[in-house]
């Protein structure tokens, strides 16, 4: 029979295996970026100058031409091929879930329907990558022009390149790799959390145990959350709740933005005696600590699961 010793052991274990994948998956995506804005800057540096000033349409339009003609190909060969392996890695992350639950005594074979989910994420998820290359690539493209235009300093433009891939102090926005590595943590922890659940229904399992540590900027959310158990009823009556950060609904976004906590499916007999359920919806939830959360038993907080105090404004900007 399960015990609560195997539900914490198993998420820990799910911790571990998310938070290996997510910082695979981001230095991957980090090296990949670095190594586009070398390569679109190596070619950029073919273009004729005077001082350090470029010489206009007349000279440098056909060399921009070029750029502009290899930036797709530069960018599927870097950044593309660093996001592919973020969703073709589902594959093992559902093969991942299927043994976690598997030890929990849930069984959890996936369906045609299950694949067509799994696939469906797949494809989305590179979408959503593939629309920050593209969107990185038309504004570097209106920069190059411009600078051209403007008989720009070529520092200038290096620094415009550099702000929309991997950020400079100098350059306005965002840039591509911010929200690669933001997304890189959702699309994995949305898509382990969605699977796992979809299975735990399956199985007929209602209630879920937000777990997880917590850290400096961990929400409000997620604080007065963690290590407690709700039912799937409690959980979407959140939907309408306003949080910072929140990204969508807690039963598959948990806390929103950036956020590692999970929801481990239970049965009230794994659990130890005296823990409270929160299965009534309306029912008020204690508040815990930061404090308190030292004494949890899941592991370092510095290398596990948190969530950060970032806003969904960074979506906008």
């Amino acid at each position: 029979m399960t015990t609560n010793e195997d539900l914490i052991r198993v998420a820990e274990k799910a911790n571990k295996f998310l938070n290996s994948s997510i910082n695979n998956h981001q230095r991957r995506l980090a090296e990949a970026i670095s190594e586009l804005e070398k390569n679109i800057i190596n070619m950029a540096k073919e273009f004729k100058t005077t001082d350090g000033t470029l010489l206009g349409p007349r000279v440098n339009m056909k060399q921009a031409q070029k750029v502009h003609s290899q930036l797709k190909k530069l960018f599927n060969d870097t950044y593309g091929s660093a996001a592919r392996r973020v969703s073709r890695g589902f594959n093992q992350a559902a093969n991942y879930i299927k043994e976690e639950l598997g030890e929990l005594g849930i069984a959890a074979d996936f369906t045609s329907v299950d694949m067509d989910i799994i696939n469906t994420l797949k494809n989305s998820t590179w979408g959503t990558f593939n629309q920050f290359g593209l969107a990185a690539q038309e504004q570097m493209v209106d920069k190059m022009y411009g600078a051209i235009l403007g008989k720009a300093s070529f520092s200038t433009l290096v620094i415009a390149f550099q702000g929309i891939l991997s950020g400079h102090k100098d350059a306005r926005g965002r840039p591509m790799s911010m929200y690669a590595n933001l997304y890189a943590n959702d699309a994995i922890m949305n898509f382990h959390n969605s699977v796992r659940m979809k299975k735990a229904e399956d199985a007929g399992i209602s209630l879920f145990l937000y777990y997880g540590n917590l850290i400096a900027t961990s929400r409000d959310f997620c604080i007065k959350r963690v290590k407690k158990v709700f039912s799937k009823e409690v959980i979407d009556s959140w939907d309408e709740t306003p949080w910072t950060g929140k990204s969508g609904p807690a039963y598959t976004n948990r806390g929103g933005y950036n956020c590692r906590h999970s929801w481990v499916p239970v049965k009230r007999e794994w659990l130890k005696p005296g823990t409270e359920v929160y299965d009534k919806v309306g029912k008020g939830i204690g508040k815990k600590s930061k404090k308190d959360s030292k004494n949890m038993p899941m592991g370092s907080a510095e290398r596990l699961s948190y969530c950060t105090g970032y806003s969904d404004s960074w979506r906008s900007k």
